[in-house]
């Protein structure tokens, strides 16, 4: 089956998991579609600016949390 939304392609991976307790979950991702995809799924998500998405992007699409760098997702892990 195709799943081209990004929340389709979350939900498909917790289930294949088997993770029902998302709070320990967290989307990383680069542009509003990830972050969108975290928050249809109920999960947090940590933008990153070292991607394609820009910290305007990511603070409108409402991520949890933001990292300048991959040394920053440590904060947040």
């Amino acid at each position: 089956k195709s799943r081209t939304k990004k929340g389709d392609v979350i939900a498909y991976a917790l289930k294949s998991c088997n993770i029902t307790d998302k709070s320990d979950c967290l989307m990383v991702g680069d542009r509003e579609q990830d972050i969108n995809g975290a928050i249809a799924n109920g999960i947090d998500s940590l933008g990153v600016l070292y991607g394609y998405g820009d910290i305007e992007e990511l603070s409108n699409a409402k991520s949890t949390y933001i990292a300048k760098t991959v040394e920053d997702i440590i904060k947040y892990v």
